[in-house]
Order: structure tokens, then sequence, then C-alpha cells
């Protein structure tokens, strides 16, 4: 294990639920094998984390650190780690994994935090951290929702100037001529399903609230539709079917019961894959109800190992350097410091949109 000279560690704990996160010091993490140690200079917060600093979602006990989304620079590497994968002093993008692993120290609120390398990936000298800190959790469930078998299986995303291609068997040819449409596409969810289904090659269709169909221009959306708009269905399904397009499926970022409902006649309407993704929890959310016709699927992480290699070691990495992949939706930066945590958690329960609730930590 190579490591640099390591301080005192901070962490925001939770000590119950409900109450607002207490700023003391935590154990210095050592990392596992395939695990780095992330010194992080910023967070992003999303609505999971709000809901567990406020309902103990997921949490077996207390005190707790929780946390997704982080960025940093590495700091320690565990021993099974290559060099030429990553080493000590690489700025990454993280997400954690204590959820699944259920210990506080892979929580990702602390100023030094240890991450499994499945979903870390180096980022460009040209991404701040701040920017950077959008993404990993809206990339892994877009991900989960698109390309996974049990989902909608499409086409995995490629970039032709940095020579990532698909593996065998996961690059289908005439996806220009299939269209994905993306339900809540300015949220962190939706604006990286529209950057992924277009690295794949398709055409996007999403919806937004008109205030942000600058967002989805700016993430290679070929067209956008306001969702708040009663005939949103008709005018959507309408373009389509002008076009001769054929459906890859829908992927309902945001998955509300109406969004649900209208992603369902979506699919059922539309000729091709009658299929609806939610951003929904699978084995926590049951699957919605579909219309005839129309099978619905929720999603959990990245279950195929070469898919999570494809996305985060591969594809993302060179996208950034490409600038491919945008870091959108844009942060919003609400402080400095562990101690801004509570006013983060707190403007996202209130609701946002079209943004990243991101802290800055350095």
């Amino acid at each position: 294990m190579a490591a640099s000279n390591q301080p005192t560690n901070t962490a925001a704990w939770l000590d119950e639920a409900g109450a607002s996160f207490s700023i003391r010091e935590a154990p210095m993490p050592e990392p596992g094998p395939d695990e780095v140690i992330i010194k992080t200079a910023a967070l992003a917060v999303n609505p999971v984390d709000a809901a567990r600093q406020a309902l103990g979602f997921l949490i077996q006990s207390y005190p707790w650190i929780f946390g997704c989304d982080g960025a940093g620079v590495i700091t320690a590497v565990g021993s099974d780690i290559r060099e030429n994968d990553l080493k000590v002093g690489d700025r990454v993008i993280a997400l954690s994994d204590e959820w699944s692993v259920h210990k506080p120290s892979h929580g990702m609120y602390q100023r030094y935090v240890a991450v499994s390398t499945k979903y870390t990936c180096k980022i460009p000298d040209a991404v701040s951290f701040e920017d950077g800190v959008v993404l990993p959790l809206g990339i892994l469930t877009a991900t989960s929702m698109m390309f996974e078998k049990d989902n909608l299986e499409l086409s995995w995303p490629v970039d032709e100037e940095k020579g990532v291609t698909a593996p065998m068997g996961k690059g289908k040819p005439g996806t220009e001529k299939e269209v994905v449409v993306i339900w809540g596409g300015s949220s962190s969810v939706g604006a990286c399903a529209v950057q992924l289904a277009k690295a794949a090659g398709y055409k996007v269709v999403g919806t937004a609230r008109k205030v942000n169909f600058g967002l989805l221009e700016e993430c290679g959306a070929d067209a956008t539709f306001d969702h708040t708009d009663e005939d949103v269905v008709d005018k959507l399904c309408k373009w389509v079917e002008e076009r001769g397009l054929k459906l890859a499926g829908v992927a309902a970022a945001i998955s509300s019961d109406d969004a649900l409902s209208k992603c369902g006649l979506i699919a059922q309407r539309l000729d091709g894959m009658k299929w609806v993704s939610t951003s929904r929890a699978k084995g926590i959310s049951p699957v919605p109800e579909m219309p005839e016709g129309v099978q619905a699927s929720n999603a959990l992480g990245i279950e195929e190992p070469e898919l999570q290699e494809h996305i985060f070691k591969k594809w993302m990495s060179a996208a950034l350097e490409s600038r491919q992949l945008k870091c959108k939706p844009n942060a919003n930066i609400v402080g400095t410091g562990l101690g801004s945590l509570d006013e983060a958690c707190a403007l996202m329960r209130k609701g946002v949109s079209g943004q990243k609730i991101v802290v800055k930590l350095e």
C-alpha cells in the first residue's frame, strides 16, 4: 500500500434520524485490497442523502456517516490495485458503497473516505472537483436503467475520438433510427441519461420544464417537451412518429406516479420496445403497474462487472477528456466545509430543478 501522511480525519456524523450533522473527529480509514482512500474536496447532495438525514433511511445503527458522491485526490491505494489503474495523487470522482458494505468509513461525508475502485473514475485537470462531483450517482442510476440486461439493455456508449468501443455484442448498428425517451431530463439522472444515450448512438427525446430546455440541449437531446403540458404525450409521440423512429425504451428519471403513468402511455403508443425503466430502487420500491402490453423495471447499481468497467474505467474518463460527457446539471455550490451539509440537505428537501447541490471542502 502506498500512502501519504495522514492527518486527523473529520466527518459529518448523524447521531439520530432528523438530527443536524455533528462535525467531529472520525477514524482514519484504511483501504482494502481493491479500495482507495480519497481526500475529499467536494461533495454532492442527492435526494436520497437528504432523506437519509431526515428519516434515517438505510441506516442500521448510530452514529453513522453516509453520503453518495465525492471528488478529491487519492492519498492511499489498496494492495491489489495496479499503478496504471489508480495511484496516489490521481484526481478522481467516486461513488460510495457505504449502503451495501455497511461501513461508516465508506460514507462520503468526511474528509478521508474509503471507496471501491469499481465506482472510482479519474478526471482530467480541466474538470474541477465541484463540477465533476455532480456525476457519479447520476451516471450509475442512468446506466442501470438503460444498459442492464434486466432493464432496457441498450447499446453501450462509445467515444470514437478516444478509441473507446463497445465490447462485442454490446454495440448495435442502426441505433440512429431508434429513439430513447427520457422523462425528467433536467434531473441529475436525466442529464446523465441523455448524454449516455447520445454516446450510444440513439436519438433522444427528453422532457423538462421550459426553463430547463437549454440544459437538455447542452446535453445533446434532439428534442425536448414540457412535461407540465397536458398534451405532452400526444406532442412527443407525434414528433417521434413523424420521423419514423422506433422506440428503444423509456427511461423515467423522474418516477412520480403521474410521470410513470405518462411514460407508460408513450411506450404503449409508439412502435418498438414497450418498456419503461424507472429510477426507483430495485428491491425496495415495487415495480409500477403499466398499461397493457408495457413492461416496467426498477434500477439498482450496476450488477454486470463488464458494464461497471466499461462505464467507470473506460468511457467516463475518456468522454470527460473529449468533452463528450459534460458535468451536468450545473453545480449549485451552497457553502464550504462539512458544516454546510445541513443547509445543503435542507435545500434538497425543498426541491431543486436543473441543478445539483454541492458543498466545497477546500
